[in-house]
């Protein structure tokens, strides 16, 4: 069921298949970004790490790992402390310092038996390592790293310098944003388009947003409790041209085609100037999917998506695609 959650894009727009070995998911996208995930049990809670990197021949892998509630400090592997050297990040990631990220990864393609340690020293959850061999031979497989000396498996004696260059993304147009005001809807126009969509009782005017996107339009949001779930929350979505009548959003995926200007959990940034969307396949968040869109002057165009097609703890989305912006 959670596959249909997932956001299928138009025209030759191919998202990547996730795929899982045992405890690990992995998956690149069309750039060959990659990205491995060891998950938590299905029936438990413990610690999840991730490996993600670019696909540049010179590109070092990027590892953190998470923990619900708990600090980690350290990491112990079959009995023996591994002496990791690792940084809490601002997104409550506890990261592994690059010197230590492939001692890090070797061990948990050897060890039997692998924990986080908090900063008395306690044990505070397993990290599963049933098909990391696997998930980190897919990366360099799909990044033509294996037999390098960067590879993550076994290294060979290939220069990393042998490494093609990545595949070019395709290229999306968005327009600049504006610090004009944006309009506000008439109370008229709320009321009918809450009553169209079987949601005529609802008056909360903080669920009607309207945000500048560019120099002459703006874009608004109304959300409707009545047809959201418990946490997923539809919208109807509208396009302002200064001076017109709202229209309802155009995007160029799929999923708006077929379901008109109702969308999931827009969230119009305007400090990245993007929108943003998705589904949640459950309530904390651990599996969905979630797409980015820029404006273009007339649409919403797609540049990227993530997805986590199993729930089982990891909150770190994998990219699936993703094309390059170009602002005019």
């Amino acid at each position: 069921m959670l596959g249909m959650l997932l956001i299928a894009a138009a025209g030759t727009v191919q998202m990547a298949q996730l795929k899982t070995f045992s405890d690990w998911i992995v998956g690149c996208d069309n750039g060959l970004l990659c990205q491995a995930s060891a998950m938590m049990p299905e029936t438990d809670t413990s610690i999840t790490v991730t490996v993600r990197r670019s696909p540049e021949p010179d590109a070092s892998p990027q590892v953190w790992m998470r923990s619900v509630d708990t600090d980690i400090a350290d990491v112990v592997a079959d009995g023996h402390k591994l002496g990791l050297h690792l940084t809490k990040n601002a997104d409550d990631a506890f990261v592994v310092a690059p010197p230590d990220a492939l001692k890090f990864l070797d061990t948990l393609r050897s060890a039997n038996k692998v924990e986080g340690l908090d900063p008395k020293g306690k044990p505070v959850g397993d990290i599963l390592v049933n098909g990391a061999t696997a998930a980190l031979l897919y990366i360099d497989d799909r990044q033509h790293r294996l037999g390098t000396r960067g590879a993550l498996v076994p290294r060979g004696d290939r220069p990393d310098s042998s490494i093609p260059a990545p595949p070019a993304l395709p290229v999306r147009v968005a327009v600049a944003g504006s610090s004009r005001p944006a309009p506000k809807l008439s109370a008229a126009f709320v009321a009918k388009v809450r009553k169209d969509n079987d949601c005529p009782d609802e008056k909360d005017p903080n669920l009607v947003n309207v945000d500048r996107v560019d120099s002459s339009h703006s874009f608004a949001t109304i959300t409707l409790i009545c047809q959201s779930g418990a946490y997923n929350y539809l919208s109807a979505n509208y396009v302002i041209a200064d001076g017109g009548a709202p229209r309802p959003a155009k995007f160029d995926d799929d999923n708006s085609k077929e379901d008109g200007d109702l969308h999931y959990n827009l969230y119009w940034d305007a400090k990245t100037h993007r929108l943003d969307a998705g589904m949640k396949g459950r309530g904390i968040g651990d599996c969905g999917g979630m797409q980015h869109y820029v404006w273009d002057g007339s649409e919403f165009r797609l540049v990227a998506v993530e997805e986590m097609t199993e729930c089982r703890g990891v909150i770190d989305f994998i990219s699936v695609w993703r094309a390059k912006v170009v602002k005019r």
